[in-house]
């Protein structure tokens, strides 16, 4: 039986009266989000040839970006791109790779885990996060970081850590800008 437009909107607000995270709201935001500009990273991008791989260390929301972005990068260039939800980066890891750490909060323990290893490995490091302890160890060893505005759920961060990352690869010539 088809239901009525009216028995619809009842449903909908029903719905939407239970989401207290205003979510949909945030969903809502995604394209400003988007369009929101990148802010210059806190350091220098460390020149060199282009990465021979990338790999994305992030859990969650976070993680997410990891695995949009290496799909990018497969298509656009061909370079092996894999995400790592987990503490440890893979063994026999390229030198020559890029490491792109991102965590929205910059206190996931995998992905500080990763950045750690990164860094001893003596990996190409790029971080993306709000702030934490990410941003603080980034900022300590001179990496840079492409900030993102703090305080929403990760997973509503997503258009913004996605934009962080996209501009990231635009500014080491791995990508083509999206302008």
């Amino acid at each position: 039986m088809a239901q009525t437009t009216l028995e619809l909107i009842d449903q909908t607000e029903s719905l939407l009266s239970k989401d207290a995270s205003r979510m949909h709201r945030l969903v809502d935001q995604f394209p400003e989000m988007l369009a929101t500009p990148v802010v210059t990273p806190t350091s220098p991008i460390r020149a060199g040839s282009p990465p021979r791989a990338v790999f994305f260390s992030g859990m969650g929301g976070s993680g997410i970006v990891g695995d949009m972005m290496g799909e990018v990068i497969r298509r656009e260039t061909g370079i092996f791109a894999s995400s790592v939800k987990d503490y440890h980066l893979p063994p026999g890891i390229f030198t020559d790779a890029l490491l792109i750490c991102v965590s929205h909060s910059g206190n996931t323990e995998e992905t500080l885990s990763a950045y750690r290893e990164g860094r001893e490995r003596n990996l190409r490091c790029i971080v993306i996060t709000s702030g934490g302890k990410l941003r603080e160890a980034a900022a300590s060893d001179n990496i840079p970081v492409f900030p993102v505005p703090g305080g929403l759920p990760p997973r509503a961060a997503l258009p913004h850590l996605l934009g962080a990352t996209h501009f990231a690869l635009e500014q080491i010539g791995l990508i083509k800008s999206r302008a």
